[in-house]
């Protein structure tokens, strides 16, 4: 089995590299090595910015892109600037520096939940990259949907276009990650580097919802289902109190139950960690 992981980072909302150089850590503590491609919007990188990246990591390629397409446009601009060969990896790792405002604090728990319980220790690394060979997508349990019951305004007919596109069936009853922070197979990775869609496809203006952006976060979950590969949620038992509540109120067929032990209180590199745990304890308590 290749020992390498390979990661995708959008960065948008600079405040947050902190915290995310915070979980990718434990990825570098784990058993796998890997490649850090990074893309950053125009607007926001600076001269530190770019240095504190570079000093993180030795294997780091940074893509500076326009503000175009969120997210998705951003991993399809580092697709398209590099030449990634799929065959030298084992794992993926989608992230995004995901703040989710029009959510309010919840937005916070949200983004915590989507990296906890992926990236919360080496161990659990170790964990994902082992299970995710035989698996489409694994993610935290909590932010898990149906596709068909997720759009919003004229995503659905987004989505229908996006599938005729890339050549696969639609699946409104397969799963989509809430939030797009998740473990993928390299084979979901190969058709969509196949494809002929670009970040140029993606437009620059901003909405929370119809965009084609938003279309295509639910198409990482129709490419699972069309390989026969699980879409897999993560239930973590922690010692820290912040597992013991679910954020989402949706739950997949398919889980992985595993138990990871951590000695000590997780610190985050944030100071409203406090803040955070009050928020999940008093306001914000759903149950599936």
């Amino acid at each position: 089995m290749n020992k390498k992981i390979i990661v995708f980072f959008h960065i948008y909302n600079t405040d947050l590299i902190d915290e995310y150089l915070f979980y990718l850590n434990n990825i570098k503590q784990s058993n796998y090595n890997f490649d850090l491609y990074i893309s950053i919007c125009h607007e926001v990188v600076t001269e530190n910015i770019l240095l504190t990246l570079h000093n993180f990591h030795n294997n780091v390629f940074i893509t500076e892109c326009e503000n175009r397409g969120a997210d998705i446009g951003g991993f399809f601009s580092t697709l398209r600037n590099f030449d990634i060969d799929t065959r030298n990896y084992c794992a993926c790792m989608y992230l995004h520096t995901k703040k989710s405002k029009q959510y309010g604090d919840s937005g916070i728990y949200w983004r915590r939940s989507l990296l906890n319980d992926t990236l919360i220790s080496y161990k659990l690394v170790n964990f994902c990259v082992e299970n995710i060979t035989n698996n489409g997508i694994i993610a935290s349990n909590k932010c898990i949907t149906r596709i068909g019951r997720s759009f919003y305004d004229n995503e659905q007919s987004l989505y229908n276009s996006l599938c005729t596109i890339l050549n696969i069936p639609e699946t409104p009853n397969g799963y989509f990650v809430a939030g797009t922070i998740f473990w993928m197979n390299m084979k979901i990775l190969d058709i969509i580097i196949k494809s002929s869609i670009t970040c140029n496809n993606f437009d620059t203006k901003f909405a929370h919802s119809g965009l084609l952006e938003h279309g295509f976060e639910r198409i990482f979950g129709t490419i699972s289902e069309y390989l026969n590969l699980p879409v897999l949620g993560i239930n973590l038992n922690i010692t820290n109190k912040i597992y013991k509540l679910k954020f989402c109120p949706f739950k997949t067929d398919h889980m992985l139950y595993t138990t990871i032990t951590i000695n000590t209180d997780i610190s985050l590199p944030n100071e409203d960690e406090i803040y955070i745990k009050y928020i999940i304890k008093k306001k914000f308590i759903h149950k599936y």
